[in-house]
């Protein structure tokens, strides 16, 4: 049995959506937007401050190809969610907001684990990590592992660069033939 570990902004919770609208902007167009590279310190204030909010996380779009992926690898594989708390909100109650989250948008229970950071996360246990963070992606590979690291308008350099993305996660861990996935 593998083991998968799914972050979960980027990966199935629509974080880039949520500044979008905490900031008053149009929903995001991939192709339009690289919010990382164009917002002013202002903006990442006003974003700061929505993250220490239970609201900001709760409100939160699914991505319904990770849902759906995180749903089918959890029928035949030993699934864990991971995701960093922002400053200054306690890791439990953060857990707990993105555990409720997961059973709202997905129908079933997932615990959800709290990592700080890529060295922390690539001591997390598991087999295959699948995420947006090209760090996180590169702390996990350099420790001998596979990971799958989700395209977006913000790290599609290092897609580039890599020479893989995600458009459909199953498709794509299909296409390494390295385990039956269902």
């Amino acid at each position: 049995m593998t083991h998968f570990v799914f972050d979960i902004d980027g990966v199935l919770a629509d974080w880039l959506g949520q500044v979008q609208g905490v900031l008053g902007l149009p929903h995001y167009n991939p192709e339009q937007y690289d919010l990382h590279g164009s917002l002013t310190k202002w903006q990442w204030g006003q974003v700061v401050m929505a993250m220490a909010r239970p609201e900001f996380w709760r409100g939160m779009m699914p991505i319904h190809s990770g849902i759906s992926s995180l749903v089918a690898l959890a029928g035949a594989h030993k699934v864990t969610v991971v995701s960093q708390p922002p400053d200054g909100m306690p890791a439990g109650v953060f857990a707990d907001i993105r555990q409720e989250w997961l059973r709202v948008h997905s129908g079933f229970e997932f615990s959800v684990a709290t990592t700080h950071g890529p060295v922390d996360r690539a001591c997390f246990p598991g087999d295959v990590l699948i995420d947006d963070s090209p760090a996180n992606v590169r702390a996990w590979e350099s420790t001998g592992r596979d990971a799958v690291l989700v395209g977006h308008s913000y790290n599609r350099g290092h897609v580039a660069r890599l020479g893989r993305s995600d458009v459909d996660l199953l498709e794509h861990l299909a296409a390494l033939k390295r385990w039956d996935l269902i």
